[in-house]
């Protein structure tokens, strides 16, 4: 009887072991970029981001669930008619690829918007674009250059 009870009692010690290993092995392990999660690895923050150089402008509301983006983004640039609309994409490596649907002179549109991550801010790409259907994509997403002069900086929601 002595002897069941101590097999009972080193199973269940041997099984609350192995469960507190497995706890220390996930939580010790970067999940950060386990799809599903809410924060990927390069840590992007749902939230709003703008900037403001001289007489241009540009606000954005960036909404993250599991991997994906959603938000509302708007441009004005001086001598130029201001647009605004929302975004839907996805989080790639350390860029947010979106969509961006809008209204500029009465009119719908829809072009490609690439931003990368760089730690608290978003610097947005820019490259060469082709006609895909009634969207604006650029055609290599891997050469664009990412324009550090107008950074997207973390800002409190209006």
């Amino acid at each position: 009887m002595k002897n069941i009870v101590l097999f009972i009692f080193v199973l269940v010690l041997g099984c609350n072991s192995q469960n507190s290993k497995n706890q220390t092995e996930t939580i010790g392990k970067d999940t950060s970029s386990v799809p599903g999660n809410d924060a990927p690895a390069f840590a992007i923050k749902a939230g709003c981001y703008s900037y403001s150089i001289k007489k241009d402008s540009a606000f954005l509301k960036l909404d993250i669930s599991r991997g994906k983006v959603s938000g509302d983004l708007m441009y004005a640039l001086y001598q130029k008619d201001s647009n605004k609309g929302t975004i839907s994409g996805i989080l790639q490596d350390s860029l947010i690829v979106v969509d961006y649907i809008f209204q500029s002179e009465g009119m719908t549109s829809v072009r490609q918007v690439v931003f990368k991550v760089n730690g608290d801010s978003l610097i947005e790409g820019f490259g060469d674009i082709e006609m895909k259907g009634d969207t604006a994509r650029f055609k290599n997403i891997a050469q664009l250059q990412f324009q550090d002069q107008r950074p997207f900086i973390k800002t409190t929601c209006k």
